[in-house]
């Protein structure tokens, strides 16, 4: 029999574990076990706690929701608790809750005839509650702790997907999920990567991180979303049941998430939980599960709540799609901006139907978090398009080797360095052959110079042997140097030289973006560009003109005057001018047909690149955006067309060919 001196050290053990892992998860948005893990420990110390109930410490985490509040926000207090949800993974758990719910209620009623459940997909973001007053949007606050949250209205205001005015004039608290779509967390990354940032973790890390920034403009940029899913107190707007609650939502202008049912019985939750668990990749945003709630309010009331969990509702988790294998090496790969990003060399495994050998470690404070090591099994994630990446240490090897991050470039092996404000090291040299390589890599890109024929492995030849050791001489090619090089016929000279000529007219707007300036991306160049009349102002230009102009924010407005005061900008634009660069800003106005219409763009195309349907669309006074949402007005599809089809349907929003898009403008 075990002492109860060990029962005690046990608990006190898990407490302190449980505590550690909610102030990654919920303060730092960086966790660093799997829900598995965590919901497992959370169940044994609920476990020793029911049985020896005299050992409860006063602070459990079994009593508390969440995790702290954050300094940077004022602090409101819930009227009504923000509490979490008990987490099942199996068939028998459901049909335990389901015996558990009828069990109590048969205490209050004679019969259940009426019990039913309505079944939705639980959003894999950050919870909040919005309040309003005579339908008029006042407040918005996150979870915290469960009794007090932070107050994050000026954020909450820049998510379209939410209503500022309620159609009824009603006062009512509203919660719900806010998240971020797949697509739009790839484009953030490779923003953060053009940056020298570290890369978001996951999409939840990435609403997380997003909702507390302490500039709103940021939060407008980065296109988060938002389903509501509760209302507080919904018997005083005169609703019966859950389901009806979403409806009535709908009506008062919100976005309602489509995939839920309403009214089933236990075997047809457990057959939707099931048949979502095998498609879960299929639409754009990351979901981790099911919420299984009771139908009737009259009977969530009887059923009440304990301290942390309702017990009227259960979550069904999803098992994450994970492959264990051995980290057998760390290589160290070099940004065009100097960041150095781990990338563990992996016993190649099978995951999502790909054979997977390298994952990133994303930077030094995550290896240290995780405590990864090399020789250590660990556990790889690979979801949807993103890279896949390293999630935890699953086994500690006898014979690991720590992993030290290097202090000098393991390119040029000039000195690293970090910024006091930023987690990314980096090497300082502008010189350095790596830095070089990964900014040829982006100056030939698509959103660039879009130069075909200038792959990874003549970038790698040209760098090595010296013929180019600044991006700009890639403009100083002829046949003879390029010829040099191995693989290079007469036909592919020609081709490259043909289009390095036709980059030279791109215009300024992909210039600015090529250039490489920290936080330009291609929507920042293309704003940019809008507010002035010639490149030459932008040298003249002072903070406060930069940050005026709409979508860019202050510290990006910082880095551009630092920029353009450089000897390095006078020096690149002079050259890119005598060069034959045409720097005029020209409107490229064609017509005025799709004035105002907003589009987005998916699939492959026949006639069309993306690109040139984008620039199709912008001359006739279009907007382009990158992801669907209610104000989209069309989507036009091609061919493999992803999640933003999906999310076009669910929106209603009129999907067209590139055909008809031509009919639109009169080709």
């Amino acid at each position: 029999m075990v002492s109860e001196k060990k029962i005690q050290n046990r608990i006190k053990e898990l407490v302190k574990e449980i505590k550690e892992h909610n102030q990654k998860y919920y303060d730092q948005d960086l966790p660093v076990i799997t829900d598995f893990e965590y919901d497992t420990k959370v169940k044994e110390l609920g476990y020793l706690e029911e049985n020896y109930p005299h050992l409860i410490f006063a602070d459990s985490p079994t009593n508390k929701v969440g995790g702290t509040v954050s300094a940077s926000f004022q602090k409101y207090k819930h009227q009504v608790p923000m509490l979490s949800l008990a987490n099942s993974y199996s068939k028998q758990e459901l049909l335990d809750f389901d015996a558990r719910v009828k069990k109590t209620l048969l205490k209050e009623v004679n019969e259940l005839e009426d019990l039913t459940y309505c079944c939705e997909l639980k959003m894999d973001g950050l919870a909040i509650s919005l309040i309003y007053e005579q339908g008029v949007l006042v407040k918005g606050i996150t979870r915290g702790d469960g009794k007090t949250g932070e107050d994050i209205t000026e954020n909450i205001k820049m998510i379209s997907d939410i209503p500022k005015q309620l159609l009824s004039k009603v006062d009512v608290e509203v919660r719900g999920e806010v998240y971020l779509e797949k697509d739009r967390l790839i484009e953030i990354n490779k923003q953060r990567t053009i940056e020298g940032e570290a890369e978001f973790a996951n999409a939840r890390n990435a609403a997380a991180g997003t909702i507390r920034q302490l500039d709103s403009k940021i939060v407008g940029e980065r296109e988060l979303s938002f389903y509501p899913y509760f209302v507080v107190a919904a018997a005083e707007h005169g609703l019966v049941v859950q389901s009806q609650m979403l409806e009535w939502l709908k009506q008062q202008g919100f976005q309602v998430n489509e995939h839920y049912i309403a009214k089933a019985n236990i075997s047809q939750v457990i057959a939707y939980c099931e048949d979502w668990e095998k498609k879960r990749d299929s639409l754009g945003y990351e979901f981790d599960g099911v919420v299984v709630k009771v139908e009737e309010f009259k009977y969530q009331e009887l059923l009440g709540t304990n301290m942390k969990t309702p017990k009227w509702a259960i979550a069904f988790k999803f098992f994450e799609e994970v492959a264990n294998t051995v980290l057998e090496d760390v290589l160290y790969q070099v940004g065009r901006l100097g960041t150095i990003t781990p990338v563990a060399v992996l016993k190649p495994v099978e995951l999502s139907g790909a054979t997977v050998e390298r994952a990133t470690l994303h930077n030094s404070d995550f290896i240290e978090e995780k405590g990864v090591a090399i020789n250590d099994e660990v556990v790889v994630k690979r979801a949807a398009e993103v890279i896949p990446a390293v999630v935890m240490v699953s086994h500690r090897s006898e014979n690991r080797k720590e992993i030290v991050f290097p202090t000098e470039c393991p390119v040029c092996g000039t000195l690293l360095k970090q910024e006091e404000d930023n987690v990314a090291i980096y090497c300082p040299n502008i010189k350095c052959k790596g830095r070089l390589k990964a900014q040829l890599i982006h100056v030939v890109s698509r959103d660039a110079f879009n130069i075909s024929g200038i792959g990874d492995k003549l970038i790698e030849q040209m760098v090595e042997q010296e013929v180019v050791t600044d991006w700009v001489q890639l403009f100083e090619l002829d046949s003879e140097k390029l010829s040099s090089l191995e693989r290079m016929g007469e036909k592919t000279v020609t081709n490259i030289l043909s289009q390095l000529e036709k980059a030279k007219s791109i215009g300024l707007a992909k210039i600015l973006f090529a250039t490489g300036i920290k936080q330009v991306g291609v929507r920042a160049a293309e704003l940019l560009v809008s507010s002035v009349s010639s490149y030459n102002d932008f040298f003249s230009m002072k903070v406060e003109e930069f940050s005026e102009i709409d979508g860019i924010g202050e510290k990006t407005a910082c880095l551009l005057k630092d920029f353009f005061e450089s000897e390095r900008a006078r020096e690149l634009f002079r050259y890119l001018e005598e060069h034959g660069f045409n720097f005029e800003i020209e409107k490229n106005i064609s017509g005025s047909s799709l004035l105002n219409k907003k589009f987005v763009i998916t699939g492959s195309f026949d006639k069309y690149s993306r690109s040139e349907l984008t620039d199709l669309i912008k001359s006739h006074q279009g907007i382009v955006a990158s992801s669907v949402s209610k104000n989209t007005d069309f989507v036009v599809a091609g061919d493999n067309a992803g999640s933003k089809l999906q999310k076009a349907q669910e929106f209603g929003v009129q999907v067209i060919s590139e055909s008809q898009l031509e009919e639109m403008i009169k080709i």
